[in-house]
């Protein structure tokens, strides 16, 4: 689970956020009894901060994130814990134990899972190299998703008046917005967030109902400058994204994600998308 250097988008925004978080690491380390033995790798600028622990278990890894305490108890707060409840038969680091403490302006939980070993496919969310991955790992890949759609919850990750508001804005205001189906969805499925050996998927704290093909299409679209893994991607979920509501997934990761090229993020990303976004807008 370990990443090499990682973008600037996965650093904190100041060096009084880092020096913050970090104390909030070692105060989540000392109330879940566990040792912090590598570097911190950092969430969304600097949102979490990630560690290799030693822990009574063995190896595990903490993950502290952090709030405005008026957010806190949120879907992010408890997504984890809810994908240990809700999906036991889905591959995943498992939930040991956790905590939650308040020091305002910001409310933290820290979190202790099980280590994964193996290496993640991409140190960021794009893919900008080829993978040459086994058909077993496609299979099982889909096979895993389909389980995770088949399960019912309460939990809505992309709500439709936020999709009301976002699309219009990158997509034009003729666009419809109305989400033709939804299922359930890891919701961050990128190449960042699935390991290279066997596919598992990391990072459940977003996962709920989404448009149907959501998860689909963010593998396809963070695999636009990977061309021939974005065409194995396209193989192993044709019957999702070639349909109306695998469209409209398509439509809308290409919606987040020019949002985040606008805030300075995914630059790399940005001209595929733009490209991408005339393809399926024009037919």
């Amino acid at each position: 689970m370990l990443a090499p250097r990682q973008p600037a988008m996965y650093t904190p925004a100041s060096p009084a956020d880092e020096r913050r978080m970090r104390t909030a690491q070692d105060y989540a380390a000392a109330r879940l009894a566990v040792t912090v033995v590598t570097a911190p790798v950092w969430g969304w600028h600097g949102r979490t901060i990630g560690a290799q622990v030693t822990a009574r278990e063995g190896i595990g890894w903490l993950r502290v994130l952090c709030t405005p305490i008026h957010k806190r108890g949120g879907r992010q707060w408890t997504g984890t814990a809810d994908a240990d409840a809700a999906l036991p038969d889905i591959p995943k680091p498992r939930l040991l134990r956790a905590v939650d403490w308040d020091d305002a302006p910001y409310a933290y939980r820290g979190e202790l899972t099980e280590f994964v070993c193996e290496p993640i496919c991409s140190a960021q969310p794009t893919l900008t190299h080829e993978l040459v991955l086994p058909e077993t790992w496609w299979r099982t890949l889909r096979n895993d998703l389909d389980k995770v759609a088949a399960v019912t919850t309460g939990r809505i990750s992309l709500p439709q008046d936020f999709i009301d508001w976002l699309l219009p804005i990158y997509l034009g205001p003729g666009v419809d917005t109305t989400v033709l189906s939804w299922t359930t969805a890891h919701c961050d499925c990128h190449w960042a967030n699935l390991t290279l050996h066997r596919p598992l998927l990391l990072d459940w704290e977003d996962w709920g109902l989404a448009p149907t093909g959501l998860d689909a299409a963010m593998l396809y679209t963070y695999a636009l400058l990977a061309p021939a893994t974005a065409v194995k991607v396209r193989a192993a979920f044709t019957d999702l994204l070639d349909t109306a509501s695998g469209l409209y997934a398509q439509l809308l990761v290409l919606a987040l994600l020019l949002r985040t090229t606008a805030d300075g993020d995914n630059l790399d990303l940005a001209p595929a998308l733009h490209a991408r976004r005339q393809q399926l807008l024009t037919g």
